[in-house]
């Protein structure tokens, strides 16, 4: 209830207008043949600075072979936008929407999800100026990719005046996997409080307990 995250069964076009229908090919929910684009998926509606729907997040519930899928375009919106208006001291970017809300379910709320490793928008950094947040935690995944993308992020957040660390999972490559099996909110907790800090201008330093 808290994210509106649904299921699309493939049933939509069933209960709509012709005109509802002719208005989602438009916004890409249905392709040219009224298909729902996000059949089989798991869905997240993704919220504007308003409050108001700008944008979808599917995850495929089988072995399909392209798991993550968004409406045609560019990224729009942010899933826990307020944890940047509540949690300014620190938050955490991590890979992906299921990341962010594992962490949650660990009663960790200052996290923010990217879009993939790739995924950091303008609207991501506009959102954490706007609300100068003094320290991002990067925790992306510790496989080649989201390794390769931790170091690039870091780079652009400390040239945009950012105090940063990047956090890696222990043992697992995957976050989630992690998340779902040893981690706790004192584990994460623990990871974060002994990570480097790096900040443009001063050495690196690491917090001590």
């Amino acid at each position: 209830n808290r994210f509106k995250i649904g299921y699309c069964d493939g049933s939509l076009v069933s209960v709509i207008s012709e005109k509802q229908r002719e208005e989602l090919k438009v916004s890409g929910i249905l392709s040219e043949s009224s298909k729902e684009h996000f059949s089989g998926c798991i869905t997240f509606p993704l919220f504007d600075d308003k409050g108001k729907v700008c944008g979808f997040y599917g995850r495929k519930i089988d072995n399909n072979r392209v798991k993550h899928l968004y409406l045609p375009g560019p990224h729009k919106g942010i899933v826990n936008r307020k944890a940047a208006s509540v949690y300014r001291e620190e938050i955490i970017l991590c890979e992906s929407v299921l990341d962010a809300l594992s962490l949650i379910e660990l009663k960790i709320e200052n996290v923010i999800p990217c879009y993939g490793v790739n995924g950091f928008t303008d609207e991501h950094l506009k959102l954490l100026k706007e609300k100068m947040v003094r320290l991002i935690v990067i925790g992306f995944d510790s496989d080649e990719a989201g390794s390769k993308a931790s170091i690039k992020l870091k780079e652009k957040l400390l040239i945009e005046g950012f105090k940063v660390k990047v956090i890696t999972v222990p043992v697992h490559k995957d976050w989630n996997d992690y998340l779902l099996s040893d981690g706790s909110k004192a584990s994460i907790d623990e990871i974060i409080k002994h990570a480097e800090v790096f900040q443009i201008g001063r050495a690196s330093c690491r917090e001590r307990v």
